[in-house]
């Protein structure tokens, strides 16, 4: 009976900072999730498939090398972009642990920016298979796009929501009630600028 009271107490006490910080953890989840995958079409069976963690660490470029086909420059410029995927979700996510509203104010920046990158690559993702496919490497090896490609995105994009709001509601919780009501309040873009103002009175409205 203790323990169920105490998972209770623990319950209500949950904010807008723990959503987001479930987010950003779900990010980077996704982001060992394979986006893309590579198939030869010469040999049966060699198949991989390529998150965005893994193309960080060269994993593209060692497939490329196995097969003795020089790694195209569309691959690099991924690389680059999932480095700075990796380097903006791990930001959001170290941001999110503290509970200044300065910070958090911060971290909505870094978070939306991200978001932004993260739509950006899936969209550089979809183009540079759809190109390759089409190139001569697409006689040897046939690229495939996951849907899970689109999951960073979707987790940047509610980190984003619940960080901006936990910046402009931080004493918040679930034992208050109201939580759509209350998170409306936050998103409500009417206050938006008073975001960036020492005087922001969202909470208190």
């Amino acid at each position: 009976m203790k323990t169920e009271k105490l998972f209770i107490t623990a319950l209500q006490k949950v904010s807008f900072k723990a959503f987001a910080i479930a987010a950003y953890i779900l990010l980077f989840i996704s982001q060992r999730l394979p986006m893309f995958g590579i198939n030869s079409i010469e040999l049966n069976d060699v198949t991989e498939g390529f998150s965005i963690s893994s193309i960080v660490f060269g994993m593209v470029s060692k497939f490329f090398d196995f097969f003795g086909v020089t790694t195209p420059p569309e691959i690099q410029l991924l690389m680059i972009g999932c480095i700075v995927l990796l380097v903006f979700g791990l930001a959001a996510l170290i941001m999110s642990l503290f509970g200044f509203r300065l910070i958090q104010v911060i971290n909505f920046c870094v978070s939306a920016v991200g978001t932004l990158l993260s739509i950006g690559f899936s969209v550089l993702v979809t183009l540079v298979i759809s190109s390759i496919n089409s190139s001569e490497i697409g006689e040897i090896l046939e690229f495939q796009l996951y849907a899970s490609i689109w999951l960073p995105p979707i987790f940047f994009l509610i980190g984003t929501l619940f960080t901006y709001a936990f910046a402009k509601m931080p004493d918040y919780a679930l034992a208050e009630g109201r939580f759509f009501r209350t998170i409306g309040a936050a998103l409500n873009p009417k206050y938006f600028l008073r975001t960036f103002k020492k005087d922001d009175n969202t909470e208190a409205l």
